[in-house]
């Protein structure tokens, strides 16, 4: 691309000299690894071994001086730089299309401090969130952030996408956490807000930063809000008949002002292939409630919210399935359904308000009639204002075809502009990426 450079050795070569040559790599291994997030298009061309564009170099910084002396030299060789987090995108934001560097942050994995008084902890943005979580638990303390990555994605990644953990509805999305960030600008510099609870200085540049996907900045230092382990958990099962009458249900409870740690209702087809797969079998439309905190708070806000789920004639199900599906939720993710065989499954996250989200739900089925196509979705983020409706689809992967992915982007074609005619976000938490950047 005009503008861009390719690495040279003399590029290689001052490169070592800031952050040693252990920390990086041109191996073809690792540029191989580097090419490619989770998102299935990559993944399967890295599968049948088709082209993928790959970085031209790997590096590995350790501290905040290391990412701006890297982005300092880049900008004077004019290389591409591409962050790179745990990799667990689902939308091709880490892939180098223009070659370049890729800039890997998890040697910069250190928790600096938790304050216990205060409720908040600051950490280095390459820690994997599952390494963090566990280290909070020991001091009696969690993130709530509980996105199904968790495993393998890191909290700066987190904020570059603007990430949501299933239990967001009580603890909020990743930048409603945020106190405070240390960055580096691309020319070098390194900005660090104050870390308060609010602040009116101005524009605020926390938001500016928080969901830019590594385009304005490197996030290497973040303050975070973190919660007392709850007292109490308590798990609720309703099924409803209708995805609608369950929509209607989770906006009376939010508007009633109660809060669920967990709100995830389920559609007909989604109840039956994913938590059919964990054992859980039900005809309708599921809904898994959690509520955390203290004794007393819990049974009430427990109460209200089955009483409201009653008035939509939901039938109650066994509370045990909610844990069972907590601790199996990840099963989804680590085996390949065998509903895949010749097929390719993607997913699209939108949200809405609540006067609109009925109609996208349906708008999106319909805008897909016309396809050789499973679509399942699920509610998996409330607020009083509205919600996040989370898709899953598979469709028929041609082998024998010029683009064995036409039948991919005809469905997220049709799926965006149902989306964008209905007056939703054609992303709550995904990011952009590739996919959505025409």
């Amino acid at each position: 691309m005009e503008g861009y450079n390719k690495v040279t050795d003399e590029f290689l070569d001052d490169l070592k000299k800031i952050v040693g040559e252990k920390n990086v790599s041109v191996r073809k291994v690792d540029l191989i690894n580097y090419a490619r997030d989770t998102w299935i298009v990559p993944v399967l061309k890295f599968k049948n071994r088709l082209k993928l564009p790959e970085p031209e170099a790997i590096v590995w910084p350790e501290t905040t001086k290391d990412v701006s002396e890297i982005l300092k030299l880049a900008n004077k060789y004019k290389v591409p730089v591409i962050t790179f987090g745990g990799g667990a995108g689902v939308v091709g934001g880490v892939i180098p299309t223009h070659g370049g560097i890729v800039l890997d942050l998890k040697k910069m994995k250190n928790v600096i401090e938790i304050n216990k008084e205060a409720h908040y902890a600051i950490v280095e943005s390459g820690i994997i969130s599952q390494n963090f979580e566990e280290y909070l638990n020991r001091f009696g303390f969690t993130l709530g952030h509980y996105p199904m990555s968790m495993n393998t994605s890191t909290i700066g990644g987190f904020l570059a996408t603007r990430a949501s953990g299933t239990a967001s509805t009580k603890y909020g999305n990743i930048e409603d956490m945020v106190l405070g960030l240390e960055f580096v600008l691309p020319t070098g510099e390194i900005v660090e807000t104050l870390n308060v609870p609010k602040t009116s200085v101005g524009p605020d540049l926390k938001r500016l930063i928080i969901g830019s996907e590594g385009i304005l900045g490197v996030i290497t230092k973040i303050t975070l809000k973190i919660f007392p382990i709850p007292e109490k958990q308590i798990y609720k099962v309703f099924v409803f008949k209708t995805f609608d009458d369950g929509m209607d249900a989770i906006r009376d409870i939010l508007q009633s002002g109660i809060f669920p740690a967990i709100v995830r209702l389920y559609d007909e087809m989604d109840t039956s292939a994913i938590l059919g797969r964990i054992g859980v079998h039900a005809e309708g439309c599921v809904l898994i409630l959690r509520f955390d905190g203290k004794d007393e708070i819990v049974k009430v806000e427990d109460e209200i919210a089955s009483k409201i789920c009653q008035k939509y004639n939901a039938e109650q199900l066994d509370s045990k399935i909610g844990i069972h599906w907590w601790n199996h939720r990840y099963d989804q993710y680590f085996e390949l359904p065998e509903v895949l065989e010749g097929g390719i499954a993607d997913t699209i996250e939108i949200a809405a308000t609540w006067d609109k989200l009925k109609t996208v739900y349906h708008k999106i089925r319909d805008s897909v009639s016309d396809l050789e196509i499973l679509l399942m979705a699920h509610l998996s983020h409330a607020y009083t204002t509205g919600g996040c409706i989370y898709f899953t689809f598979v469709v028929e992967y041609v082998e024998d075809e010029d683009d064995p992915f036409i039948h991919l982007k005809s469905a997220w074609d049709k799926i965006m502009q149902a989306c964008l005619d209905s007056g939703a976000t054609i992303s709550h938490h995904h990011g952009v990426g590739i996919t959505r950047n025409s």
